[in-house]
């Protein structure tokens, strides 16, 4: 068995968890994938190389094909893929794959785990639903290591929303806070939604810090938003006082993290 580098993303620390524990038993090294967003030239030493990420709206980070086509070498390397999910992969995995075979890659192995939702509709979910999620999340990585571990393909794993949201029970436990925020932003448009900072913000600059894509500034101690924000409420999961909301707060959604990721760790 050759040599692996896990590349990984996170907002809440789920991913990173993810990525950890699938180090821990492949004996991956890991390194963060943030900082190489911007890079020129993308390259690893070593035989496997595999990406870890959280699926937003249905996607890939916006950023993950702009990664992939600045990758050197991957064509030939044994490469799979670990999405992170709170509702549905749908087809994240399947459109990496396309996005790899245009640099005449493979993706031998893709796995979508799910973990506990951070976004619009986690209100719905109880400390036990995550840590149900959380136990099944941990089975999951040992049958995925296996497969690594052998260098086995294995298929592509995909599902739609629709088949979540139905078959898997989930449409109740979202739809509550979903229609509301659908109403909320019918009228001013999806910038009503955009993340704003309430009176409790006491300019500590943790947003700053763990904003994977450097989009938040400091102005008189107070977080300003750019235009690149990938919506991975990060800063509002790990605001320390609970002072980062959506719009004018009206649409709550709950601060999560990984309870064993430390908001250093992103940072």
């Amino acid at each position: 068995m050759g040599s692996m580098e896990i590349f990984w993303f996170s907002g809440s620390g789920n991913s990173l968890a993810l990525a950890r524990e699938l180090a821990a038993k492949t004996g991956a090294k890991l390194t963060a994938l943030a900082p190489l967003i911007k890079a020129e030239k993308i390259s690893s030493p070593a035989d496997a190389v595999g990406l870890v990420f959280p699926v937003y709206d249905f996607k890939a980070p916006a950023f993950m094909e702009e990664f992939i086509s600045r990758f050197e070498g991957l064509e030939n390397k044994y490469i799979f893929a670990l999405c992170s999910y709170g509702i549905s992969p749908s087809k994240c995995l399947l459109k990496l794959q396309e996005q790899l075979a245009t640099r005449g890659a493979k993706l031998d192995a893709g796995f979508a785990v799910m973990m506990p939702h951070n976004a619009v509709g986690n209100t719905s979910f109880s400390d036990r639903d995550r840590k149900i999620t959380l136990s099944n999340a941990s089975r999951r990585i040992e049958e995925i290591a296996w497969v690594i571990n052998t260098r086995r393909s294995s298929k592509i794993e995909s599902e739609t929303w629709l088949y979540a949201l139905l078959f898997r029970g989930l449409f109740f436990k979202v739809i509550k806070p979903v229609i509301p925020m659908l109403l909320y932003a019918v009228r001013p448009g999806w910038e009503a939604l955009a993340f704003t900072a309430n009176d409790r913000c006491t300019g500590c600059g943790t947003c700053v810090k763990v904003c994977p894509v450097k989009n938040i500034t400091l102005d008189n101690e107070q977080p300003t938003w750019g235009p690149n924000c990938l919506s991975c409420f990060a800063c509002l999961q790990w605001c320390p006082n609970e002072a980062i909301q959506l719009g004018t707060g009206e649409i709550r959604v709950e601060p999560y993290h990984h309870p064993d990721i430390k908001g250093s760790d992103l940072f």
